[in-house]
């Protein structure tokens, strides 16, 4: 009796075991699913140009975010953000700053700056928004570009997809808090007609919220600046 007593409980013992193995190993894989671990890194090619005529410093630098882990997702990310970045630092330095040194009578610091920052990183999806600012002498130029990805799959997510409602009423919604917020003569004659909620820029941020982003000259001239508006979203 006792010895049946005591093979019963190693085999209760055993399956308690594999129990715990199989939901720790179930938690894990939803913690890597849900939240992916990530890293910056830094590509500099600022150069200080002394010319015939002045000193220019131009800072030219790409702050890139590499997520961390081997899944077929976390490369498929990695490669998007890696081709974004080499088009940009392929580029650098741009040249403006070395020809303004022989034929400017001033110093100065010129830039061509690319900041990327993780504005959410939950539930399964990762968002980011890279911002830039550029000057080379002219008119200073800003903005940003956003990418928020699935880290399931490694697919690029819409607006669409983040936020409740089809395009056409994301599209209105959209439309009538750029008039709520800035007026409506604050945009260009076409500039809200060429909105498609599909096709708009954005970035996730924490509070269950998706912040809609318009860069300079792209629903108004340059003067105006950038737009923003914030929406509601699934996460």
């Amino acid at each position: 009796m006792k010895k049946n007593m005591k093979k019963a409980a190693r085999w209760g013992l055993i399956l308690f075991s594999v129990m715990v193995w199989f939901l720790v190993g179930d938690c894990t894989k939803v913690d890597a699913a849900s939240k992916a671990q990530y890293t910056y890194k830094t590509y500099d090619k600022s150069k200080t140009y002394k010319g015939k005529k002045s000193t220019i410093k131009d800072v030219e630098k790409y702050k890139r975010v590499i997520l961390k882990g081997d899944s077929d997702a976390v490369k498929k990310i990695n490669q998007v953000l890696k081709e974004l970045c080499d088009a940009k630092v392929n580029e650098m330095p741009v040249g403006y700053a070395k020809n303004d040194a022989d034929n400017m009578g001033y110093d100065g610091e010129y830039s061509n700056i690319y900041t990327s920052k993780v504005t959410y990183n939950a539930n399964g999806v990762i968002s980011i928004m890279i911002s830039y600012e550029w000057y080379q002498g002219g008119v200073i130029d800003y903005g940003s570009d956003c990418y928020t990805f699935d880290l399931t799959t490694g697919e690029q997510l819409k607006l669409t997809d983040v936020c409740s409602g089809s395009n056409r009423t994301l599209t209105k919604k959209i439309k009538n808090r750029l008039v709520k917020k800035y007026s409506k003569d604050a945009f260009s004659a076409d500039g809200l007609d060429s909105i498609s909620a599909d096709k708009c820029d954005f970035y996730l941020k924490k509070g269950g919220k998706a912040v809609v982003v318009f860069d300079k000259y792209e629903i108004s001239h340059g003067a105006a600046g950038a737009f923003s508006i914030t929406l509601d979203s699934k996460y």
